[in-house]
């Protein structure tokens, strides 16, 4: 967002502001969100060169909600900002910008790193800030002896280190469900989207046009496939279909494989590095319908497309 921008903004008012960052017409919470986000409008303008406006101590539900909102609507603005991090739909705004490019399966895998860049850019300031308040350094070197460094490591760092651990992982789940939703919407099927039920899948694609409409579960996982990712297929209704940006061949051995199929998934989709990286009998294994198992994420738009058509015959050989 150009200064020009961010002063125009600015000026608009209370209610409109809150309009223009996808408020109701009207509303009373648009006035109200309007007003917070321009506040942090005019706290961004207001920075010198090179100055960043930390957010590390954000808990407040609305200034949080208009933050997210002001930075889905203008992405660059995170740049300005250290120690926060956005809520999913906001982090595609920014992913996207950053790309310069929609989110798609054919880029999916970039998408994921950039995703991956922009939380590291978040969580770094957060540790600065942590290291400086607890070990209360005099400037950039911090004298500490062997004993307090086992101390603090084994104290304070491994309770910080386990809170935002367990935050990160339940947001990197939300993050990459994201990511894989908008490969989805990308391939036309904003409208055939739903959220699984009831432990039944992370997403699910309907295909509507058919008599009676099939539902294809999607299993979504991050980087490790372990035994979550067969789990998590055992508890999806078929069709399913896993997808993950899997960064380890050696975890689709032979007995993984044998056990994924069991689950009666119809397919794997993987980043193309890991894909390639499988042996050439793993490779070739198919699913029940006869069809390729191990699918590269690149396809993985094209597939939902063609599931919205046909349903499971998607899965099909070629």
């Amino acid at each position: 967002m150009s200064d020009t921008k961010l002063s125009e903004f600015i000026v608009l008012s209370d209610a409109k502001a809150g309009e223009a960052l996808g408020w109701p017409v009207d509303s009373r919470k648009a006035v109200r969100r309007g007003l917070e986000a321009k506040r942090i409008a005019i706290s961004l303008s207001s920075l010198n060169q090179g100055q960043l406006l930390p957010l590390h101590d954000i808990k407040s539900a609305p200034v949080r909600e208009s933050l997210d909102a002001l930075f889905q609507r203008y992405p660059d603005l995170l740049s300005r900002t250290e120690g926060y991090l956005p809520k999913a739909e906001a982090m595609m705004a920014i992913v996207s910008h950053r790309m310069k490019a929609s989110i798609t399966s054919e880029n999916l895998s970039l998408a994921n790193e950039v995703c991956s860049a922009v939380v590291s850019e978040v969580l770094i300031p957060r540790l600065r800030k942590f290291i400086k308040e607890t070990l209360n350094p005099d400037g950039p070197f911090i004298p500490i002896g062997e004993d307090d460094l086992i101390a603090f490591l084994t104290g304070p760092y491994s309770q910080y280190a386990k809170a935002e651990a367990n935050g990160l992982i339940s947001r990197a789940g939300s993050l990459n469900e994201a990511l894989v939703r908008e490969a989805i919407k990308a391939a036309g099927l904003d409208d055939a989207i739903q959220t699984g039920t009831e432990g039944n899948a992370d997403i699910q694609v309907v295909a509507k046009r058919l008599n009676p409409p099939q539902t294809l579960s999607v299993e979504v996982k991050s980087y490790g496939a372990r035994e979550r990712l067969v789990r998590g297929l055992h508890d999806c209704n078929a069709p399913k279909v896993g997808v993950g940006f899997f960064n380890r061949s050696s975890e689709f051995n032979s007995d993984r494989t044998s056990q994924l199929l069991a689950t009666n998934a119809s397919a794997i989709y993987l980043p193309e590095q890991t894909l390639s990286g499988l042996d050439s009998v793993t490779l070739a294994r198919q699913n029940s319908h006869g069809g390729q198992f191990y699918r590269s994420l690149t396809r993985f738009g094209v597939d939902m497309k063609r599931f919205s058509e046909v349903g499971a015959k998607a899965f099909l050989p070629d």
